[in-house]
């Protein structure tokens, strides 16, 4: 008796473990949210192509298949800085759990996760200032632009190395988790609130506005799904920032194609450039980190 009430709680217990894992699958599988961004992107667009009279189906969609409620806010705050602070949140919990994988103590993983939103902040608003001059006098949190982000971010990062003796390619990995999960939350902030969106495209008389923000957020994971494979199976660090800079720049250099902003010159704007950047400095990084590693080899 005693056996078998021992192997049926045995058998409830490793029931209980199995689903856990697999909640932690799909909770943590870029790619389920993906598929998620991907149907939602597809609803948009399948409505401004098919709406008449600009007459959609669904309330939440409005001229062009754009997002209806811009002045959306959840618990109080507008949509994106929420996006933005759920994006903080969860960055916390991804940097702790990962401390002893990277050599990090708990004190490191718990002031990371805010340093890496003040210096991507700090980053995003510089380079928005250097680009929009005029907005300089301006008192407002809003008006960032990522590429900022993505150039201080290594620089204090390797600042922080020599300081405070600490590997520098580690808080470039988890530096590049945390800037893709952070864009993915931003990036459903611009679509919520409107901004960064695409040009109009007129078919007929219809106007359609494709979802460009959700499209982006849908690539981003997918990079971000990549990163982690890496992660899991690279023998040494530091490859995750230059994949990521490979994987956001080509992603954002098409993209800026359908986006509204102006071109500076040739067809391309200043996105475009800093996004072939991106690009660039991240096959040449990747490229010299499997050199090196093949050196050390031999």
């Amino acid at each position: 008796m005693t056996d078998t009430c021992h192997s049926i709680l045995t058998d409830k217990k490793q029931k209980n473990k199995n689903m856990l894992q697999y909640l932690k699958k799909i909770v943590f599988n870029p790619l389920y949210f993906a598929f998620l961004y991907a149907t939602v992107s597809a609803i948009f667009v399948i409505e401004a192509f098919t709406a008449k009279s600009l007459n959609y189906t669904f309330d939440f969609v409005t001229y062009g298949g754009t997002f209806a409620y811009k002045d959306l806010k959840i618990l109080g705050l507008p949509a994106y800085w929420f996006l933005m602070l759920l994006g903080f949140a969860i960055n916390f919990t991804v940097v702790y759990a990962r401390k002893e994988k990277y050599g990090f103590s708990k004190v490191k993983s718990l002031i990371l996760p805010p340093a890496f939103l003040l210096v991507s902040f700090v980053g995003g608003k510089i380079l928005y200032l250097i680009e929009n001059p005029t907005a300089a006098g301006k008192a407002e949190l809003g008006g960032l632009s990522l590429f900022g982000a993505i150039v201080l971010v290594p620089i204090v990062a390797i600042i922080a190395s020599l300081v405070f003796k600490t590997d520098v390619s580690s808080l470039l990995d988890i530096s590049a988790i945390q800037g893709l999960i952070l864009l993915v939350c931003v990036r459903t902030g611009c679509f919520i609130s409107g901004c960064c969106g695409a040009q109009t495209i007129w078919v007929g008389e219809r106007p359609i506005i494709l979802p460009i923000q959700l499209i982006e957020v849908f690539f981003d994971l997918i990079v971000l799904y990549i990163c982690l494979i890496v992660e899991r199976k690279a023998v040494s660090k530091g490859y995750l920032y230059p994949i990521m800079l490979l994987g956001y720049g080509t992603v954002r250099f098409v993209l800026e194609f359908f986006r509204k902003s102006a071109p500076a010159s040739g067809g391309l704007n200043n996105s475009h450039i800093l996004a072939l950047m991106c690009a660039v400095i991240g096959v040449i990084s990747t490229t010299v980190i499997i050199l090196l590693n093949r050196a050390d080899k031999k």
